[in-house]
């Protein structure tokens, strides 16, 4: 297990782009054959990317608190403090957590079903983790990839 806000190499943001596939090029490390095995999540619904699921979550949960600190920059002629939703929720600092989990390698791993069962159990205990600690998070999106 892996979790982290930023890229190691360039400490920008992570871009859940890549966890649903939502990217025109064709990096070679993804195994095209088995994306159709893919199975991916959205606390919103699969209408609209995880991009843009994340960015209306940020919208509805932080909106009015960055227009208020927007207002607050304007009447203290900082305007060049002013931001985006967009812009604020890929500042490292609020970024939503990607957490990494993996199981075998990319020549030895467990079946879909397996792979779908383990994670079902992890997901359970993490939301009651959550549930016993006061809801500290809020779970934007999920991909389990099978290559």
């Amino acid at each position: 297990m892996n979790s982290g806000r930023k890229r190691k190499t360039d400490k920008k943001a992570f871009s859940s782009r890549h966890n649903d596939r939502d990217f025109d090029s064709n990096p070679e490390h993804i195994a095209k054959d088995k994306s159709d095995k893919n199975v991916i999540w959205s606390w919103c619904g699969m209408e609209i990317s995880f991009d843009q699921g994340e960015l209306k979550y940020y919208e509805e949960t932080f909106g009015a608190q960055l227009e208020q600190t927007n207002q607050n920059y304007i009447k203290s002629r900082h305007k060049e403090r002013v931001v985006t939703m967009d812009e604020w929720r890929k500042k490292t600092m609020h970024a939503p957590e990607e957490q990494l989990i993996q199981i075998g390698n990319i020549e030895n791993c467990p079946d879909v079903e397996t792979s779908l069962q383990c994670f079902n159990e992890y997901l359970g205990w993490l939301n009651d983790w959550n549930d016993e600690h006061g809801n500290p998070f809020f779970i934007l999106n999920w991909a389990m990839h099978q290559g």
